[in-house]
C-alpha cells in the first residue's frame, strides 16, 4: 500500500530541459515588427498577395466571404515556407482550421498556441479584422518562424482556428478529439487582439478560468513578463461568463489554458470595416508578441518547471499513476491516505488540505 501520495505531472519524469535550445533572450531579439506588420497587411487586405497564381487582397475573412478560404491557403503556405508540414482540416461544417506541428523529444506531451483567423462585421461589407484577429495570427506565425529549428522537449502545435466569431465549433471539436487521444496537454495559449493601446499604458489582459492549472500558468506568465522586462502591464482577468474565445473550449474540458488580449481601446472599430492597421500601436504589438513567445518557449522547452526534472527522473517511474481529480478523490478514500503532497502542472506545490477542492484536470500521483 502506498504510504505517501505525491501528485506530480508526468513531464517531471519524462523529460530533461533541452540543453541545445537557444538562449531565450537571444531568440526574443529575432521577433521582427516589420514581419509582424507584413503578415497583418496580407490578412487584412492592405497588401496584395499571390494565391493560386492570382493577385488578391484578403480584405475579409467573414464566415460568408469566399476570401476566408484564401486566408487559410495563405496561412498554410506561410507555415510551409518555414518548413512545417501543414494541413487544413474541417472540424466543423464550412470551417477550415490550419494546423502545423513541431515534434518534441517527448512527442506525446503537447503545447498549443493558437489564434482565430476568421473575422466579423455586423454590417454588409468587408471585415478586414486587422486587430481581431490578424494580429494574433501574425504573432503565431512569427513564433513559428523563430522556433522552427529550436529543439523542444514537448511537441508544439500552431493552430489557426476558423469559426471563433460564430460559436467556436472548430476548437470545440478539436478539444473533444484531444481529450480522447494519447496526447497530454501541457497548456494552450490563445492570442486574440494584441495591438490596440491608444494611451501607451501597456495594459494587457492575461485571461484565465480556474480549470486545470490555468490560474498558476497565468500567474507565472506575469512573472515572466517582469523578468524579461517587457514594456507591458499584464493584469489577471477572469470572468464568470463564457465567451472569452477559443480558450473556452479547453476550459470546458478542464484543461490548462490562458489567453492574451488587449483592452479594446478602439472598441468602436471592432467587428466593422474600420479594424485597420492605422489603429495599431506598433511597440505594444511587438511587446505582446514577445510575451506570447516567452510563454510558448517556457512551456515547450519545460523551463517553467519549479521541480528539477533530473532529480525526479531518479525516482522509480512505476510508482506514478495518471489520474483525474475524481480518480484521486476515490483513491484517497479507498486507501485512506492522509499524508500526501500536491503539485500542479507547472510543478508548483499546492497547499491543498482537501482534494475535493482541486481544480479539474489531470495529475500524476505517487
Amino acid at each position: 500500500m502506498l504510504k505517501k501520495l505525491t501528485i506530480l505531472i508526468s513531464i517531471f519524469f519524462l523529460t530533461f530541459v533541452c540543453l541545445k535550445s537557444q538562449d531565450l533572450a537571444s531568440l526574443l531579439k529575432r521577433i521582427n515588427i516589420d514581419s509582424l506588420i507584413y503578415n497583418v497587411e496580407i490578412l487584412s487586405g492592405e497588401r496584395e498577395v499571390i494565391i493560386n497564381d492570382k493577385p488578391v487582397r484578403i480584405d475579409s475573412r467573414k464566415f460568408d466571404s469566399e476570401k476566408k478560404h484564401l486566408a487559410a491557403l495563405w496561412l498554410k503556405s506561410k507555415l510551409e515556407s518555414f518548413g512545417y508540414n501543414t494541413e487544413i482540416i474541417e472540424l466543423a461544417k464550412n470551417e477550415e482550421t490550419v494546423v502545423a506541428r513541431k515534434i518534441g523529444s517527448n512527442p506525446d506531451n503537447l503545447v498549443i498556441i493558437g489564434a482565430h483567423y476568421d473575422s466579423f462585421n455586423y454590417e454588409p461589407g468587408p471585415a478586414p479584422g486587422a486587430n481581431d484577429n490578424a494580429s494574433g495570427c501574425s504573432a503565431v506565425l512569427e513564433i513559428a518562424r523563430i522556433l522552427k529549428d529550436v529543439e523542444l522537449n514537448f511537441s508544439l502545435e500552431f493552430i489557426f482556428w476558423d469559426g471563433e466569431e460564430t460559436g467556436m465549433a472548430s476548437s470545440k471539436s478539436y478539444v473533444d478529439n484531444l481529450v480522447n487521444s494519447n496526447y497530454f496537454l501541457i497548456g494552450y495559449l490563445n492570442l486574440d487582439m494584441l495591438a490596440w493601446d491608444s494611451n501607451n499604458d501597456g495594459k494587457v489582459r492575461v485571461k484565465y478560468k480556474n480549470f486545470g492549472n490555468s490560474y498558476s500558468l497565468a500567474q507565472q506568465s506575469m512573472g515572466w513578463a517582469s523578468n524579461y522586462k517587457l514594456n507591458l502591464q499584464p493584469e489577471l482577468v477572469t470572468n464568470s461568463w463564457w465567451g472569452d474565445g477559443d480558450c473556452d473550449s479547453f476550459w470546458k474540458k478542464g484543461l490548462t489554458s490562458i489567453g492574451i488580449a488587449d483592452y479594446l481601446d478602439y472598441f468602436d472599430s471592432m467587428h466593422n470595416s474600420y479594424d485597420l492597421i492605422k489603429n495599431f500601436n506598433y511597440d505594444y504589438f511587438l511587446e505582446n508578441s514577445k510575451f506570447a513567445f516567452i510563454i510558448t518557449y517556457k512551456l515547450a522547452v519545460g523551463e517553467n518547471l519549479s521541480v528539477n526534472p533530473e532529480e525526479v527522473l531518479k525516482k522509480e517511474k512505476n510508482n506514478f499513476i495518471k489520474a483525474t481529480k475524481n480518480e484521486i478523490i476515490e483513491l484517497v478514500k479507498q486507501k485512506n491516505i492522509t499524508d500526501f503532497e500536491i503539485f500542479n502542472v507547472l510543478g508548483i506545490k499546492i497547499n491543498q488540505n482537501n482534494v475535493n477542492d482541486l481544480p479539474e484536470g489531470i495529475y500524476f500521483i505517487r
